[in-house]
């Protein structure tokens, strides 16, 4: 289970490109407030973009192994960056249709960031190692949105860039952006991954043959309600809390972060007792069991409840719903040969960022019919005892690479 020397450069450059194309999507939410009026927009627009990322995404990850068949997985993880920061920069414009466009092309960088990566890494892991560092690897998604959450306030109060308004705070963003896409490309153009060169044999991987896989068919359809349900917490934790709970935006903004840096806490633990266990599907389960019972305790959250108890639900809900990822994408992973990791992994993200595009969207007419929150966490958590029936009831290999 102890990380090999050599696998902390592409580990750590792995972690900060998720970072950094998460934090591009994310910090147009952060700036929304700014950032839509000057386009004439209303700032709830900002979900409208977020959605369009994920939708574009979720068609870009089928097509993953297509440039991972033709550049190595370091290339393509440096090229989803640079189309991240191709399109946060369309956003300088200050034009709707180029805010479109950019949304569009961030999509892409964002659909091709976990196939590449994976394919990175499955090349370079130990297998008793690999959960460990598949959720080291996926706590770059969380770490983005914490630093546009904190920097991209920073950037716009201080006018850093002297530019007057929002624009002064995505320059610099974007900057950050042009400087570690040139230490990329410089690293990973000289570097061999895992034996994936450019030319070399194609990745072809396609949702028939990722759905003719017993466990890997259960996985993805284990991601889609999962996705959902972390998602669905993302957007609407706050409002709940707010709306239902009568916590002022403060103390429940302050509570989603906690909640946020558990889930990467949690995604450290849950990897290195996975890999210490050999068995990743046996934490998946948990962490769903405890998906389901976390879910239960917020929808039965009400006013006056005492805060340690929401503090308790909180943590909970970070250490479960937003911890699995990595797991997830190191057991996908084991079910081929490591030539084919990126290519398994953008067939299944087609339907894991299917399940962060619908989530949110059901939870909110849930909550609308409903009339209160309690029945959307009702629902996730009827999703969440589903998807542990599902990975019980599916034949598990030892976790390992297929041979």
């Amino acid at each position: 289970m102890i990380i090999r020397p050599e696998i902390v450069a592409p580990l750590s450059l792995s972690v900060m490109i998720q970072a950094l194309v998460s934090a591009n999507a994310i910090t147009v939410a952060v700036l929304a407030p700014v950032l839509a009026p000057a386009l004439g927009l209303e700032p709830v627009a900002a979900g409208s973009y977020i959605a369009l990322v994920y939708l574009i995404a979720a068609i870009a990850s089928s097509f993953a192994s297509k440039f991972l068949a033709r550049f190595s997985p370091g290339i393509v993880a440096t090229m989803s960056l640079g189309f991240s920061t191709a399109g946060t920069a369309f956003l300088l414009s200050g034009e709707i249709w180029l805010f479109a466009l950019g949304g569009t092309i961030s999509g892409i960088g964002y659909g091709l960031t976990s196939p590449a990566t994976s394919a990175l890494l499955a090349g370079v892991t130990q297998p008793d190692a690999r959960a460990l560092v598949f959720s080291i690897k996926q706590a770059g998604v969380p770490l983005g949105g914490v630093l546009a959450g904190l920097i991209a306030p920073l950037l716009l109060q201080f006018d850093v860039a002297g530019l007057g308004d929002w624009r002064s705070a995505l320059v610099i963003v974007i900057a950050a952006n042009l400087l570690f896409l040139l230490v990329s490309w410089l690293y990973f153009s000289g570097q061999n991954q895992g034996g994936i060169a450019a030319g070399g044999p194609p990745q072809k991987f396609s949702l028939i043959d990722l759905f003719r896989l017993p466990e890997a068919r259960a996985l993805v359809m284990t991601s889609f309600v999962f996705a959902g349900f972390q998602l669905a917490l993302s957007t609407y934790m706050v409002q709940h809390l707010v709306e239902q709970i009568g916590l002022t935006l403060v103390q429940a903004g302050a509570l989603y972060s906690v909640s946020q840096i558990a889930g990467i806490i949690g995604r450290f633990v849950w990897g290195a007792l996975a890999d210490w266990l050999k068995n990743n599907m046996l934490i998946l389960r948990a962490l769903a069991i405890g998906m389901v019972l976390f879910a239960i305790a917020a929808a039965i959250l009400a006013p006056g409840v005492p805060v340690f108890a929401i503090v308790i639900v909180a943590i909970g809900l970070g250490f479960t719903a937003h911890a699995w990822t990595g797991l997830y994408m190191a057991e996908l992973v084991s079910q081929v040969p490591v030539e084919q990791a990126g290519a398994i992994t953008g067939a299944a993200m087609t339907i894991t960022f299917t399940g962060v595009f619908v989530g949110p969207a059901l939870f909110g007419i849930i909550v609308s019919i409903a009339g209160n929150y309690s029945a959307g966490y009702i629902a996730c958590a009827f999703g969440c005892t589903l998807a542990y029936l599902l990975l019980q009831f599916t034949v598990r290999r030892p976790t390992g690479p297929a041979q």
